[in-house]
């Protein structure tokens, strides 16, 4: 018995030893994956590290930009120059100026308030004593004071003064039919601002008779009526003597 227990006893001891081996194996190895993975880890922190200093510095960098951009469009709003409105000097028409005026405003963000105060500060020369004729509401008004200044240089005054000058025009010394006949019909679609119509045609025939600087052909085309202005214009030019 004693030679069967120390057997035994040899065998659970060289069991113990070859787990115990096995076991230190194991721990050595788990040891050396955590050695590996906080080296990883210790990297990718580093990594991180360097990341976010670059990345601070790329936005330190585009917020400086940034800052020098506005600066700068705050600079050119402030130099921008004013708009103003000069009846004798300024040959942009009425409509051209409002919409270059606006566009001003709406460019800097101005209220109603502030649109009326640049536009009323703009006015010069005759522009400007058109303020005297109108209202204490219009003036302080903006859209009172365009208004008031589209009728006085807008495109209903400038089709008065077409009007006046289409009811002067008569056939100039040198000037030949067609010529005179051209200037005519230019003037009448300034004045009536239709570019076509009976009126239209009406218009034409009526001034370009009574304008016929010889007496021969003005008699034989009014005893000849037409119904368009180039027909009329073509048969006066074959009476013209």
């Amino acid at each position: 018995m004693d030679a069967q227990d120390a057997s035994i006893s040899q065998k659970l001891d060289a069991q113990d030893a070859s787990i115990s081996q096995k076991m230190d194996a194991q721990m050595l190895e788990q040891r050396e994956q955590i050695s590996s993975l906080e080296g990883t880890i210790a990297q990718i922190q580093q990594n991180l590290v360097k990341n976010n200093a670059e990345l601070k510095e790329r936005q330190d960098l585009i917020e400086t930009k940034v800052n020098a951009l506005e600066s700068r469009f705050r600079e050119l709003q402030l130099n921008r120059p004013t708009a103003s409105v000069n009846a004798p000097k300024v040959k942009t028409p009425f409509q051209v100026f409002k919409l270059q005026f606006e566009k001003t405003a709406e460019t800097n963000n101005r209220s109603i308030e502030e649109k009326s105060a640049a536009l009323f500060v703009a006015l010069e020369g005759p522009a400007a004593e058109l303020l005297q004729t109108i209202s204490v509401n219009e003036r302080n008004d903006y859209d009172g004071l365009m208004q008031a200044l589209e009728r006085r240089y807008g495109s209903e005054h400038r089709r008065q003064i077409y009007q006046m000058e289409l009811e002067k025009r008569d056939q100039k010394s040198n000037e030949s039919l067609q010529e005179y006949a051209s200037e005519v019909e230019r003037l009448a679609h300034l004045a009536i601002g239709d570019t076509s119509g009976e009126h239209l045609e009406k218009v034409k025939i009526q001034r370009f008779i009574s304008g016929i600087k010889d007496v021969y052909t003005k008699r034989e085309t009014y005893a000849n009526p037409k119904l368009t202005f180039a027909e009329i214009v073509a048969y006066a030019q074959t009476r013209h003597s």
